[in-house]
């Protein structure tokens, strides 16, 4: 039996280390950290539990899928709740309680007098048809493979390139569809949600909110950290093996082909090995375990002159009240959007009244916080080198803070911060989705997940093909561990 390393257990690790099992490999699973989930963690608070990374969870078939493939029913190892309303929209003099489906959806822009249901109904058919074209390609196979080319369907999507919209960006696009600036800041958003700028992102990925709308947005019964707990049940069912707190120092290889990976001094050899780790750290593991030849170091290269993506603050705030006009989901909009993006991807700088992100789980599981309060996990988009390493001092996030209070009790229209009786700041430094997509053919940017120059390697996870977020990191997963089986089975 072929053994097989996964560093890292996060999402994508967690999912390739699944398929990988299922291949016949007898897989190990390193992780530095104490738990699995990597940026789906968790902490508590005193008697506050915060989810730390991704709020929602989407693509619900992917879920289905990964336990399918082994033969169980996903509800026997994570239950999930549709949303409706998904989120709870707040500008300065309007509201907005967004409803689960796109004619939905429509009827409430139509009868704010914001647009009508017509236009919101031909924007998502032209949204949907960005999905359907160009979805199952880009997300679900190897965009740096052979066999990916070969098939008919990449060369029919190809051939239609023309109607994925790529020629203007997401802004553009949408000032020539809505009139309304709450509308288009409403679509514009979901260019953060793989870290990038609605000016700058190619229109292409206005299929964004489709996913949201249109194929179904959900809660996870237990927190989002219910969700590595459960993959790492079903990977121990499988013989997949853990071993946390034990950070791999490097990938060791000689010759074009990876031969293990070094934990505590020691040479673990491997068949297979798949980095959940981001791209940089994978390199830095190899640099660590090797002489890198020519194809990995161009790709390395090629990877550094990338314009990184967003990366984020978060204050969890325990509140000993609850409000109801929130929701689990809710956004309170700066009133100057492109001044907000301008000083993150510009000017390199935290904005001066961004907008703000607040999750309450408590919503949904009433057990995260005591009756009667709430956990607020508050986002605020920033800069991918505002972290630790290059610091952002104490009075600017003193200055951050206080722009956030603003901004939501502003929109809110009532006084919050008196609330705040728990309080923690995590500022996470590196870019939160790997390389910005702001290229025409951005997804052809991202790293390949069959390392190239290097046999019996493969990455996975939201650094690489095909981009961040929880559905794609266990496609990735996916991706990886296909061509893993491929190679070496």
């Amino acid at each position: 039996m072929k053994k097989a390393a996964v560093v890292g257990a996060g999402l994508g690790g967690l999912s390739a280390a699944i398929r990988l099992a299922l291949a016949g490999f007898q897989v190990e699973v390193f992780e530095q950290g104490t738990n699995p989930g990597g940026k789906a963690g968790q902490r508590r608070l005193g008697p506050f539990r915060f989810d730390t990374g991704p709020s929602l969870l989407t693509m619900a078939w992917v879920w289905d899928e990964l336990f399918a493939a082994a033969g169980k029913r996903r509800e026997d190892y994570l239950k999930i709740t549709s949303l409706n309303p998904v989120t709870e929209y707040f500008w300065q003099h309007d509201r907005l309680s967004a409803p689960s489906t796109p004619e939905a959806l429509a009827r409430a822009f139509a009868d704010k007098g914001w647009a009508a249901e017509k236009t919101t109904g031909e924007w998502f058919r032209h949204i949907r048809g960005l999905w359907e074209l160009a979805g199952p390609l880009f997300l679900t196979k190897s965009l740096h493979d052979a066999a990916t080319w070969r098939s008919p369907a990449t060369w029919l999507t190809l051939l239609q390139a023309g109607r994925l919209d790529s020629g203007r960006t997401l802004q553009q696009a949408l000032e020539a569809t809505f009139d309304d600036a709450r509308i288009r800041q409403f679509f514009g958003r979901y260019a953060t949600y793989n870290g990038s700028d609605p000016k700058r992102i190619p229109a292409t990925f206005a299929m964004i909110p489709w996913v949201e709308f249109g194929l179904g947005a959900w809660a996870v019964d237990e927190g989002i950290h219910a969700i590595p707990r459960a993959l790492q049940k079903l990977a121990v069912e499988l013989g997949v093996t853990f071993r946390f707190s034990t950070p791999v120092k490097a990938i060791v290889h000689d010759h074009g082909r990876v031969r293990g990976v070094t934990v505590q001094k020691e040479l673990l050899p491997f068949d297979l090995v798949v980095s959940n780790a981001e791209v940089q750290r994978t390199y830095k593991l190899l640099e660590a375990g090797g002489k890198l030849g020519q194809r990995p170091l161009k790709w390395k290269a090629k990877y550094e002159k990338g314009e990184p993506s967003s990366s984020g603050v978060v204050f969890l705030w325990g509140m000993d009240a609850a409000f109801a006009e929130l929701g689990h989901h809710n956004i309170f909009f700066s009133p100057d959007y492109a001044a907000e993006f301008q000083a993150m991807f510009d000017e390199g700088r935290l904005a001066d009244d961004p907008t703000v992100y607040v999750n309450i789980t408590s919503k949904h599981t009433p057990g995260d916080a005591p009756p009667g309060q709430e956990n607020w996990f508050v986002l605020i988009n920033a800069p991918h080198d505002a972290g630790p390493t290059r610091k952002i001092g104490a009075e600017a996030l003193a200055t951050l803070r206080e722009a956030v209070l603003h901004r939501v009790e502003t929109n809110l229209g009532r006084e919050i911060r008196s609330h705040i009786v728990q309080e923690q700041v995590l500022s996470m430094g590196e870019s939160l989705y790997g390389l910005a997509s702001h290229k025409a053919l951005a997804a052809f940017d991202r790293h390949p997940n069959r390392a190239p120059g290097l046999k019996g390697l493969c990455l996975c996870g939201g650094s690489v093909h095909p981009g961040g977020g929880m559905p794609l990191a266990v496609l990735s997963g996916k991706i990886a561990a296909e061509l893993a089986t491929r190679d070496l089975l």
